[in-house]
């Protein structure tokens, strides 16, 4: 199967033939830089020989990444890859942007944006062993990852609400930083600004996922500047900027709503979504009911998610995801229980 545009062809990314053309387990060929030898474990090949890394992004999503770099981005603005961890995202990017022929060479440097903390506190469970992480950073590994490419990579190490942005144009925007709602709100306000309408794309990866319930209330709140291209397995939602979103718009905190306006769009996100999506959603909402402190109605919505198989080894299919989230709440459930309880007594 060829992997190369026709010339003159742009890419459609409202098919997503755009990019599972380019899944390494389905398509051997593919120029992807990553072949996954376990979940979230992958061999990349770099100058310097074979690189083992991790990363909390599946196949499909790194593949999206790679396509969208190769043969979306134009030059009309920056990428931006927020939170990128050991930098396979990164990595994907940069890879893209090598192979990128709708764009000319020289407009290439220093266009990839990596922000990261790189640091191994509090990821101990995700660190892998190195000569050098004792000094309790990722950082040398993300730059032995991407040296092949770093001239196309602007590296961004340090505390995101400590940085800024300043006005250049975003044409990608890979979301996988806003872990918090103070988080999230610095995204929105530093650069949701920036986006293209008609050409910027937004990846958020923590979309289809029970922590981060204030990605689906965000991209609700602004569910007319964009337009919802994909879910893809992992916990990625895919849309496209389509109309301009102010300075002003988005310097508003979306943590500040009420409680009911956060219900609302959470529901407006749940009913909109794709089937297997929807019941993942259903697990965020509950967690946001929890957080809320109303415990017995968000048990009762956790009774009501399925995790039916839709469609097994589809990237559209989130029954798995589904299931582990309801393992996870399971916790909060029962936390919040316990503090009932003592509130009882």
């Amino acid at each position: 199967m060829s992997t190369a545009l026709d010339e003159n062809e742009r890419c459609d990314v409202r098919d997503p033939g755009y990019w599972t053309r380019y899944v390494p387990f389905n398509h051997p060929s593919s120029p992807a830089p990553f072949v996954e030898t376990v979940f979230q474990r992958y061999d990349v090949k770099t100058s310097a020989g074979t690189v083992a890394i991790r990363s909390m992004l599946t196949s499909y999503e790194l593949s999206i990444l790679f396509a969208l770099a190769k043969d979306y981005w134009t030059g009309a603005g920056e990428i931006v890859d927020l939170g990128c961890l050991y930098g396979l995202t990164t990595r994907c990017f940069a890879e893209g942007l090598s192979l990128n022929t709708i764009a000319d060479d020289s407009a290439k440097a220093k266009r990839i944006y990596a922000f990261d903390l790189f640091l191994a506190e509090n990821y101990e469970w995700w660190t892998q062993a190195s000569r050098t992480v004792h000094a309790g950073s990722w950082f040398s590994e993300f730059i032995d990852l991407n040296l092949d490419h770093m001239p196309f990579i602007a590296p961004c190490p340090g505390d995101l609400l400590k940085m800024s942005w300043g006005d250049k144009p975003i044409e990608i925007l890979m979301i996988d930083a806003a872990k918090s709602w103070e988080l999230n709100h610095w995204v929105v306000s530093r650069m949701f600004p920036h986006l293209i309408p008609g050409q910027s794309i937004v990846v958020q990866q923590d979309y289809v996922h029970l922590a981060e319930y204030w990605c689906a209330i965000t991209m609700e709140y602004y569910h007319d500047r964009f337009e919802t291209l994909d879910f893809v397995y992992g916990a990625s939602g895919v849309f496209r900027s389509i109309e301009p979103i102010s300075a002003a718009e988005a310097a508003f905190d979306l943590g500040s709503l009420e409680d009911s306006e956060k219900k609302a769009l959470m529901d407006r996100a749940i009913a909109k979504a794709p089937p297997s999506v929807a019941e993942v959603l259903k697990v965020a909402k509950a967690k946001m009911l929890i957080d809320m402190g109303e415990l017995a109605e968000a048990k009762r919505l956790l009774a009501s998610v399925s995790t039916k198989v839709l469609n097994e080894n589809s990237p559209g299919d989130f029954s798995g995801i589904a299931a582990g989230c309801l393992v996870k709440i399971a916790v909060d459930v029962a936390r919040a229980e316990q503090a009932e309880a003592a509130g009882r007594h």
